[in-house]
């Protein structure tokens, strides 16, 4: 068990790796190339929209075919290819567009996917402790952006998809040594009863509508991240110590998240709203930041927010979720809890930002993420009695399924 956790910090510590060295620097290349605010915003909207349809396509497909390692390496290998194509575009928007809309169908999905994928490999029963893993991704990520912040300021982004495409063969070699999912639906699997099941599922909506509105606060932080930084005087090597001390405050979180959720007996839904919390006052923070110090200090919010939030989801779509719609869930949530959200923050954005500045259109938006939470506070049918109602939906999904199964069956 111990090799098989070792090879999942390794995809974790890859991908982790290769979102740093592409996507997280998408924002500064389209500065780079001189495009206003409202453009990146408009781009990055685009990105979200072809995520939208990209996240359930490929969660249906891994349910579908359990096929979920080469869906994994062949989409981010895809996306090197896209990259290669971004960087050396010249800022041609033609190309740079359908790079980068491309990555975002084929390689920005792959993260989601990795997290079912392992999820499903702790529901067949090997023994795999998630966030302890994608910690690893996190020390990954942490040394990733420091190095490469500086070797940019050096050597330019020329040598960024050269790099990805390192780290995507370290993935796929890792990949390569993990089981397949066990294949207990494959012939019977229906779309038609994984959405029913989602559908009747009380706690899986409210948790994707939560979801929803904590990245009206995410996404926008995300994006403009760097220009806040630029705007006070940076340039891309504290982008990249930035990056460097949100991920690395990370891991002492991610290392002991199941540790504290078995000792003080908590609901997975506290620490989703703990998580929603912290991504305000993060929010808060960079946007009231008077200089770059203060950016950076804020960053580090990210261990009490993103590294909380991310491993209680995972949990919280297994205790709510069938294990043969997992997939499928997970990149629904994912779709309409970020992708939507991101569709329509990322355009409004960057329309405030140009107006308002950067940090002001912050200070707007840190109060979606305060919603979030506090629609998960007040519903106390998830809070005080969770295990009821998961109970009550896993009853009312499997009750949808045998319904299918009578229909056909083959």
């Amino acid at each position: 068990m111990a090799a098989l956790n070792r090879r999942v910090v390794l995809i974790q510590g890859a991908f982790t790796a290769m979102q740093c060295v592409s996507t997280v620097y998408f924002v500064q290349a389209f500065q780079r190339f001189g495009y206003s605010n409202l453009l990146i915003g408009t781009i990055m909207m685009g990105t979200s929209l072809m995520s939208l349809f990209a996240q359930p396509f490929w969660g249906y497909v891994a349910d579908k075919v359990v096929r979920d390692r080469q869906i994994i390496g062949l989409c981010c290998t895809a996306g090197g290819v896209l990259y290669l194509g971004f960087i050396f575009s010249g800022g041609f928007k033609p190309l740079v567009i359908i790079a980068a809309v491309g990555m975002y169908a084929l390689f920005i999905p792959m993260m989601t996917l990795i997290d079912s994928f392992v999820a499903k490999l702790i529901v067949d029963g090997h023994r795999i402790n998630y966030s302890a893993t994608r910690a690893g991704g996190s020390v990954s990520y942490a040394l990733t952006a420091a190095l490469f912040g500086v070797a940019v300021s050096r050597f330019g982004m020329t040598i960024a998809p050269f790099i990805y495409l390192a780290l995507c063969a370290v993935l796929c070699g890792a990949l390569w040594g993990l089981p397949d999912p066990r294949n207990h639906t494959r012939a019977r699997f229906s779309a038609g009863a994984g959405l029913r099941s989602l559908r009747g599922n009380r706690a899986y909506l409210l948790f994707v509508a939560a979801y929803f509105l904590t990245s009206l606060t995410t996404v926008p932080v995300n994006t403009y991240y760097s220009v806040v930084l630029f705007t006070l005087g940076g340039d891309e090597r504290h982008v990249g110590l930035g990056l460097f001390f949100q991920a690395l405050s990370e891991v002492p979180v991610m290392l002991s998240f199941d540790w504290i959720r078995k000792k003080t007996g908590l609901p997975t839904a506290f620490f989703l709203v703990l998580g929603m919390v912290f991504f305000a006052l993060k929010n808060f923070c960079i946007a009231f930041a008077p200089n770059i110090t203060f950016v950076l200090l804020g960053s580090m919010l990210q261990g009490l927010s993103f590294a909380v939030f991310l491993p209680a989801t995972v949990s919280f779509l297994m205790e709510v979720v069938n294990r043969e719609y997992l997939a499928t869930a997970q990149m629904a949530a994912v779709t309409i809890g970020s992708s939507l959200a991101a569709i329509i923050a990322n355009p409004a954005g960057g329309a405030i930002a140009d107006v308002l500045g950067p940090q002001n259109m912050l200070k707007i938006t840190g109060f979606f993420a305060l919603a979030g939470a506090l629609m998960m506070v007040l519903s106390q049918r998830v809070l005080q009695t969770g295990s009821r109602v998961f109970l009550q939906d896993a009853k009312s999904a499997l009750s949808f399924k045998e319904a299918d199964d009578a229909k056909d069956p083959a």
